[in-house]
């Protein structure tokens, strides 16, 4: 349901209150005999009969000629919406905040024609969730205290509040709920618990998101003030952090054994790590994804971590050589490096008898000597490892290295008449 404006809400409650007293049950006759002709009227309850004498067999106590206005087209929810028992295939509609395939006996059901909310295809369909169950996270409405309702942010229903519904020139009021059983509705929707109040009892209810963790929840039941929480509860913690999207889960700092393997990745926080059992363990990091963050990561340079002092040299990202990969990563946030002291003409590339370009490259770099005869190419990544080696003739040669992941490279060009080697630096 969407958010509606205090003066929308106060008439529709006026006219709720009036669409009570539309209906005489006195007057309702199930026996009545109507013509059967199509002259429809719209009665006070906002339903359009065939003609006058249906609506007063139903014991409506007013209404006016034509068909009432379609509300909502064609995003009406089809739910509780009985079509009967046949086969016969209706289409694709809205039913319970979902697209389903429904059958039944025909579109008309009590007099009201539903033919105006079926889609043609599932896409369409599927159209109408997505715009009142958008996400508006990285939408920014201000910094005035002004309540505009709720809606979904990083797939969590919370409340907020702004200068306006609109931002640049986009009318965001559409992705605003009313309440927050109606944004629960939307699909894997999810929503913190800390402040919902389940009761003192000890039932085990499940896992659910308590101040951005997921964690054990007990109480008396699911239903609090009239909201069905069911759906914002796990069987596991991982499904619950899978669903959610969760960041952080605190209970895991100081308490994991992890491994001095190398193997980096991007904490959701925006954070490199050495690995991804230290990003739990270090700040409770379950969300991640493989590889630095960037290099170097001005978030890494910490003094609660004490280096050895061994010179096992590295070549950084940034050109320069540190006296270890400890002394790179948590003193100087450096991310990649390659093993050995940085080679002196990485940067003097001019002083070179070969060049390559470009550099950082995506597929392929051509590299240009400076002398003809027999040369090898090796190049190894950040671990030492050869992973590409080929010998050259000619003066000029491109080389399709695609098959490279991204990272940090060395290349080593061997003149097989001098034995001179010389290295430069790869980016892809």
């Amino acid at each position: 349901m969407r958010l509606i404006l205090l003066p929308l809400l106060l008439v529709f409650l006026s006219f709720n209150g009036n669409a009570q007293d539309c209906i005489d049950e006195a007057l309702i006759n199930p026996d009545a005999i109507c013509p059967m002709i199509y002259d429809p009227v719209c009665a006070c309850d906002d339903v359009t009969y065939s003609n006058d004498c249906v609506a007063a067999a139903n014991g409506v106590t007013s209404w006016v000629s034509g068909e009432c206005a379609v509300v909502n087209e064609p995003c009406t929810d089809l739910g509780g919406i009985d079509f009967g028992l046949c086969d016969m295939v209706l289409g694709i509609a809205l039913v319970n905040g979902e697209c389903s395939f429904l059958s039944g006996c025909g579109y008309i059901v009590n007099e009201v024609d539903y033919s105006p909310f079926f889609f043609e295809n599932e896409a369409d369909c599927i159209a109408c969730i997505d715009q009142n169950c958008s996400d508006l996270s990285g939408v920014d409405f201000g910094e005035c205290a002004m309540p505009l309702g709720i809606a979904l942010i990083n797939n969590t229903c919370q409340f907020i509040s702004g200068c306006g519904y609109v931002v640049d020139e986009v009318d965001y009021s559409p992705f605003f709920f009313e309440n927050i059983e109606d944004c629960l509705a939307c699909p894997d929707a999810c929503y913190d618990l800390a402040n919902v109040d389940f009761g003192p009892c000890d039932l085990f209810l499940g896992i659910g998101i308590v101040n951005g963790t997921c964690t054990n929840v007990s109480g008396c039941d699911y239903l609090v003030n009239n909201v069905d929480y069911t759906n914002q509860f796990y069987s596991s913690v991982s499904d619950c952090e899978e669903a959610c999207g969760v960041c952080i889960n605190e209970s895991l700092i100081g308490t994991l054994d992890c491994d001095t393997n190398y193997d980096p990745v991007c904490g959701c926080n925006g954070r490199t790590y050495w690995n991804s059992c230290i990003a739990q363990d270090t700040d409770g990091v379950i969300n991640y994804t493989a590889g630095p963050c960037a290099c170097p990561d001005e978030n890494i340079p910490t003094d609660e971590v004490a280096c050895f002092d061994i010179y096992d040299p590295v070549c950084g990202c940034d050109n320069l050589t540190y006296s270890n990969e400890c002394y790179a990563f948590y003193l100087n946030g450096i991310t990649e490096w390659v093993p050995g002291e940085c080679p002196n003409n990485i940067l003097e590339q001019g002083a070179l008898e070969f060049s390559v370009y470009p550099n950082p490259f995506d597929e392929q770099i051509k590299l240009s000597r400076n002398q003809k005869g027999q040369a090898s190419i090796e190049i190894t990544d950040a671990l030492g490892r050869v992973v590409f080696t080929q010998n050259i003739l000619g003066e000029q040669v491109s080389l399709d290295l695609r098959h490279l992941s991204d990272g940090l490279y060395l290349l080593s060009l061997t003149d097989l008449g001098s034995g001179r080697t010389e290295t430069v630096r790869l980016i892809k």
